[in-house]
């Protein structure tokens, strides 16, 4: 976890977390990403971010069904804004690969 070097306490805010499962994704980490975004979720759960980026997870790893769910729920915290638009592609996006 990234560490505050002023504290030298994990560093649990939202941002951090999102940095540090990007960076597992990019490392084809998936299921690893997935813990640390699960955890984003459970500290941050009125982010709409957070659940954007654990269906990008569940999608890398494969699991559609619970990318969709996340990218649902993304709808329903910011349907007019830009997390809901890129939710919508998504969900689009993993609906015609399952056709």
């Amino acid at each position: 976890f990234p560490v505050n070097h002023s504290t030298g306490q994990y560093d649990l805010q939202e941002s951090e977390l999102n940095r540090l499962g990007y960076y597992l994704l990019s490392r084809e980490r998936a299921d690893e990403a997935i813990v640390i975004f699960k955890l984003n979720v459970d500290n941050y759960p009125e982010s709409a971010n957070v659940y954007d980026s654990l269906g990008d997870a569940y999608r890398d790893a494969g699991r559609i069904d619970e990318a969709i769910s996340s990218y649902q729920k993304v709808l329903k915290l910011d349907p007019d804004g830009e997390f809901g638009r890129l939710a919508r592609e998504a969900i689009a996006e993993l609906e015609r690969k399952t056709d």
